[in-house]
């Protein structure tokens, strides 16, 4: 299963806005009502994730994970990232389907 798929596949989340980085890189947000889930990846170094409530504070990182890192560091914030889009995603009144 290809990334884009693993980031649109979940029935009842938010849809997530996809653009490229100018670096060549893949930039992914969620924004509900203010609040956003950020996911930046540079395939040449890292991986940065940043989850923010609508007042600018910051529920988790921002969190950089290094390609050269220990995998078992970012599973943590993998986990975290997942349980604020679920959570953020509970407000949404009329949910995108993406097929």
């Amino acid at each position: 299963m290809s990334l884009l798929n693993v980031v649109v596949a979940s029935d009842g989340l938010a849809t997530p806005q996809i653009a490229p980085t100018p670096d060549g890189g893949l930039d992914i947000q969620w924004l509900v009502s203010g609040d956003s889930l950020e996911l930046t990846l540079d395939f040449q170094d890292c991986l940065s994730i940043v989850g923010r409530r609508d007042n600018g504070e910051y529920v988790f990182g921002p969190f950089e994970w290094d390609f050269q890192d220990d995998v078992d560091t970012l599973v943590p914030i993998l986990v975290s990232a997942g349980r604020f889009l679920e959570k953020i995603s509970t407000g949404i009144q009329h949910r995108l389907p993406i097929r």
